[in-house]
């Protein structure tokens, strides 16, 4: 018979130890490449969200500061214009960019009563709305108005982009600027709307 003793090979508690380190090199590098795909997927959200911020937080500061009041165009003569005896209320009146003589002077604007103010703003010349406030003195003019609460802000502004040159519209707009709280999204599983839950859509209308 040969000697035993002398043959080669790995015992089965050799190969069962290599089978156990294989096992373990191969959960930590799966686990690790679980690891990086879900930073990856973390950084890309997040990259997405600071685009979304910085764009709306870019349309938002555009229209600010180019919030429109018609009264600041007015002289402060014409601030003054009262039918009916009393002394103007306007809080605005003393706060026109470019009122003064010269050639910019702007043109005098004669005094209406108020049923003419009213005929001509149908009725509400002398009651707020939810973009314009009432009117203070015998111009007829409204000043606008800003509405500003935790979740939603309402004012008039002059950014508005023109899109087609020969169609008719303004540079003013109405804006309204609104959070509300993301929907549950029937596409998505129920972990990721729980992930979402707590998120809130802000809306341009």
């Amino acid at each position: 018979m040969k000697n035993l003793k002398n043959s080669q090979g790995f015992t089965l508690l050799e190969v069962l130890i290599a089978l156990a380190i294989l096992v373990l090199i191969g959960i930590t590098t799966s686990k690790a490449v679980i690891d990086a795909a879900k930073l990856k997927e973390v950084l890309r959200d997040e990259t997405e969200f600071s685009s979304e911020f910085r764009t709306s937080t870019s349309f938002i500061e555009r229209d600010l500061n180019q919030v429109f009041n018609p009264r600041w165009f007015l002289g402060p003569d014409q601030k003054t214009i009262d039918p009916y005896g009393a002394p103007p209320s306007d809080p605005n009146r003393n706060n026109a960019p470019h009122a003064g003589g010269g050639k910019n002077e702007t043109p005098a604007i004669a005094a209406l009563s108020s049923e003419e103010i009213n005929k001509k703003l149908k009725g509400l010349a002398f009651q707020p709305t939810d973009y314009w406030s009432a009117v203070f003195d015998g111009t007829g003019i409204r000043p606008s108005r800003f509405k500003g609460s935790e979740n939603s802000m309402s004012f008039v502004t002059a950014s508005h982009f023109r899109v087609y040159r020969e169609k008719k519209e303004s540079i003013y707009a109405k804006v309204r600027y609104e959070l509300v709280k993301q929907a549950p999204n029937p596409n998505l599983s129920k972990e990721q709307n729980d992930k979402l839950s707590g998120l809130f859509s802000l809306i341009k209308v």
